[in-house]
């Protein structure tokens, strides 16, 4: 018989797109749709922009600031094709150019929610 080990990280990230720990403090749960995203490295990226897909409940990639619900706020490992639970922060001041993804955020607070979307972004 032989023992085996296996290390798994969980949680931390690149977290250069915050600019403050705004809201990470109130980071909510949530759920990835596994399916919207092209996944390149075997997980998620902290600080991805989502947004809420009305249809299922879950959340996707967001490109436009007027569909933004939050941010992921750690890597999210990728385990298969199934959905991923998730730390979704919603109150976030960001550094744009350090924001995961394709996009069309500015450097700025964004306070977003899955009903009512504001930005204060500069």
């Amino acid at each position: 018989m032989s023992i085996a080990t296996t290390t798994v990280t969980l949680g931390g990230g690149d977290y250069r797109w915050l600019t403050s720990a705004r809201g990470t403090e109130s980071a909510k749960s949530g759920t990835l749709d596994y399916s919207a995203f092209t996944v390149t490295d075997d997980y998620i990226p902290s600080g991805t922009p989502v947004k809420l897909i009305t249809q299922t409940g879950l959340y996707g990639p967001a490109s436009t600031s007027a569909t933004l619900a939050g941010f992921v706020a750690h890597n999210v490992a990728v385990n298969g094709t199934a959905d991923l639970p998730f730390a979704l922060v919603e109150d976030a001041t960001v550094d744009a150019s350090n924001v995961p993804g394709t996009h069309d955020l500015e450097d700025g607070r964004y306070i977003c929610s899955a009903s009512a979307i504001a930005s204060t972004a500069t």
